[in-house]
């Protein structure tokens, strides 16, 4: 029942959480123009430093389309959340383990036209921090699910009446490069994704 409440008020929802968001943080949405349109298979990688980033990501689609995301399982431990959670369209991954069913999951979801949200660099990190490797399942899912990768980049802060920007960079099509072993590939994309998203920060003057 909540899950179907959910989808029938996920518009509004999302429409009242915008305006509130706004009045608060003057949320500003850059490059929407580069989102895929709807059916097209998209996987959503995004910088991670704060609690509240999928929701500003969710924010900067359409009001009508759905995200579904990959979040670390430790969080879904207690019923509760994992039912809220679960409503959502978040799923569990069990970090640096080579959950194999968790990936097969999102893989799934993106070749079903549903765009996935995941952090490649696999846990919050604090601003400055550089010289991180992103987890090489990001580089799996592109490449199993055969989809766009839409690298978008959240400003780190989070002060009332101090804007919040989202930038969306173009999409691009990952492959393996003549003769890459798979991990090697994984690895590679996995890295050039979370460089295209510091890039991006770095475009408006809040690069790490």
């Amino acid at each position: 029942m909540l899950r179907i409440i959910y989808i029938i008020l996920y518009p509004l929802l999302k429409f009242l959480v915008s305006v509130g968001l706004w009045l608060v943080y003057f949320t500003r949405i850059k490059g929407r123009k580069h989102i895929p349109p709807k059916g097209v298979p998209v996987l959503v990688c995004a910088n991670h430093t704060g609690y509240s980033d999928p929701v500003f990501v969710t924010l900067a689609f359409p009001f009508w389309r759905r995200l579904c995301y990959m979040a670390k399982a430790p969080i879904f431990k207690k019923k509760v959340i994992r039912k809220l959670l679960e409503t959502v369209d978040a799923f569990p991954v069990e970090q640096r383990s080579g959950d194999v069913s968790a990936l097969r999951h999102a893989i799934e979801k993106v070749q079903e036209g549903t765009p996935v949200l995941v952090f490649p660099e696999g846990a919050r990190r604090l601003r400055g921090i550089d010289n991180l490797d992103a987890l090489p399942g990001v580089g799996m899912i592109a490449v199993k699910a055969d989809c766009l990768i839409l690298p978008v980049y959240i400003t780190p802060y989070l002060t009332p009446f101090r804007r919040k920007t989202v930038v969306i960079g173009e999409a691009y099509k990952p492959e393996r490069l003549p003769g890459e072993r798979p991990g090697a590939a994984y690895r590679r994309i996995a890295n050039e994704t979370l460089e295209k998203i510091r890039e991006l920060g770095r475009e408006i003057g809040e690069g790490w």
